[in-house]
């Protein structure tokens, strides 16, 4: 039966149709519906989270946890489980939002650079921005979705001294929400802002 297999990936036991059995399954395409994964059955509706910033947005040290199992990682080519033995700030996030919704599958994008100022993010079809949107429309395709659900923005120490932040977010955010992966009322969750930000929020 080997060898008569044709175009075969991965290892081990061939699987069938019916109730087959999978060890850490890469997802390259299509949706999630109505499988079982640690006995829980996933409904069809998704959750699809993006995380974005400097270095703290995709740092992922060492650390031993127990992710949940309908947490999926773009790995910049496929969703993958999460890894059991590093976190980053962008898997804790979705991890926390996955446990709470156990039945729905939760994929997560991440992109980020450190060191990176907020003109990085600007300007559409350049830099930071077009980075992003790549990895963004990627992942959606390969999950079979058309939007985003959230967004955590890590970013902020390459401005510290800006008194510019607010309006250059602003017209980050209003970049995003003119595409067509960003629905306009997408919440975002702000993270290591610019001390300019700090100074306001404790004046006010």
């Amino acid at each position: 039966l080997r060898t008569a297999l044709t175009d075969e990936t991965g290892t081990g036991a061939a699987v069938f149709a019916t109730s087959p059995t999978l060890t850490t399954p890469v997802i390259t395409g299509g949706s999630i519906s109505g499988a079982t994964i640690d006995g829980v059955t996933l409904e069809s509706e998704p959750i699809f989270l993006v995380c974005s910033g400097q270095s703290n947005a995709v740092l992922f040290p060492s650390y031993s946890w127990d992710p949940p199992a309908n947490l999926l990682v773009w790995n910049g080519s496929a969703f993958a489980a999460a890894s059991a033995t590093d976190i980053g700030i962008s898997t804790a996030w979705a991890a926390y939002i996955a446990r709470a919704n156990p039945t729905r599958p939760a994929y997560l994008v991440y992109n980020g650079f450190g060191g990176a100022a907020i003109s990085s993010w600007k300007t559409p079809g350049a830099g930071l921005y077009d980075s992003l949107e790549t990895s963004v429309v990627a992942g959606l395709a390969a999950a079979g979705l058309s939007t985003i659900d959230g967004l955590l923005w890590w970013q902020g120490e390459a401005d510290y001294a800006s008194s510019t932040y607010v309006s250059d977010f602003e017209t980050v955010h209003a970049n995003w929400r003119a595409e067509t992966w960003f629905p306009y009322n997408t919440p975002i969750v702000m993270m290591g802002v610019t001390h300019y930000l700090e100074t306001v929020d404790a004046a006010a």
